[in-house]
């Protein structure tokens, strides 16, 4: 109990910081990509290697242990969804980190037994993204 409510205390800090990171007007793109790298490094592997994995690999990874699998495929989403709007000049990794985020976003939906607003609101902003995109 004590481990599952460390891990939703740590799920919430980390899509804080996603905000945070997301509407900082401040910052410059080296400064959000470090923070984006650090946030895939809570993951135990660097961003290139969630950048250049496919869905299938992602998930195979995220599911080392079946405990809060859900969580961990959702969160990654929501790191590569930040990733993708960092982007401006690559539009090949952009549409690609979207994909892959829509991919994740969709898996979490159709197997969590909760609703979440964010999450299908996510999930429509990306359909566009990649409708547009394509």
């Amino acid at each position: 109990m004590i481990q599952k409510d460390y891990l939703l205390r740590m799920v919430h800090v980390l899509l804080e910081a996603i905000a945070r990171l997301l509407a900082d007007k401040t910052h410059d793109l080296t400064e959000k990509e470090k923070e984006i790298d650090a946030m895939y490094s809570m993951f135990h592997r660097d961003s290139k290697f969630f950048r250049s994995a496919s869905d299938e690999d992602v998930l195979l990874y995220l599911a080392d242990s079946e405990e809060d699998y859900l969580q961990r495929v959702e969160l990654m989403a929501e790191i590569m969804y930040a990733d993708s709007a960092i982007r401006m000049s690559d539009d090949n990794v952009k549409h690609e980190l979207e994909r892959k985020s829509l991919s994740l976003y969709t898996y979490v939906d159709e197997r969590s037994e909760d609703f979440s607003f964010k999450r299908d609101e996510r999930i429509s902003q990306l359909k566009r993204c990649c409708a547009a995109s394509s």
